[in-house]
């Protein structure tokens, strides 16, 4: 009995990552911004971030209501539009959009261009406090 209060108490949230190409193609259909994460296999602080931040039930709900969300491994060599040309992640990440660090967060635009970034590790509330700021902004529908 008591296994069904808690699938009950569970948070009704449907929160995944979905492929770039994916993300962008449901933004342009539906005018939510794409939430992006640039991220690498040996960085630490994405894979705290992954196991804490991502897992928190209110970071996932307000990703899930307000964005598509993507993952791009800068070490993947697949190539994505990035602000209107074709490069690879890396290129995109480092020289277009000229990020300092992982993570890094994007929140890209029905249209494709780049809105706001931010670099770096961030607690749950630090992205809380991110994201509100990006719907504050009216980068995205609500």
């Amino acid at each position: 009995m008591k296994f069904w209060r808690v699938l009950f108490a569970l948070p009704a949230c449907v929160f995944a990552w979905l492929p770039y190409g994916e993300a962008l193609e449901k933004s342009a259909r539906d005018g939510r911004p794409v939430f992006v994460e640039f991220y690498a296999e040996w960085c630490l602080p994405c894979l705290v971030m992954e196991e804490s931040v991502f897992k928190d039930p209110e970071v996932r709900a307000l990703l899930d209501g307000n964005f598509h969300a993507a993952r791009l491994d800068v070490d993947s060599g697949e190539k994505i539009m990035c602000d209107g040309e074709l490069l690879g992640v890396n290129d995109c990440f480092a020289d277009k959009l000229k990020l300092p660090g992982m993570p890094s967060f994007v929140v890209v635009l029905p249209n494709g261009m780049s809105a706001v970034s931010i670099s770096g590790g961030l607690d749950r509330d630090g992205m809380l406090l991110f994201l509100w700021k990006v719907l504050k902004l009216g980068f995205a529908p609500r």
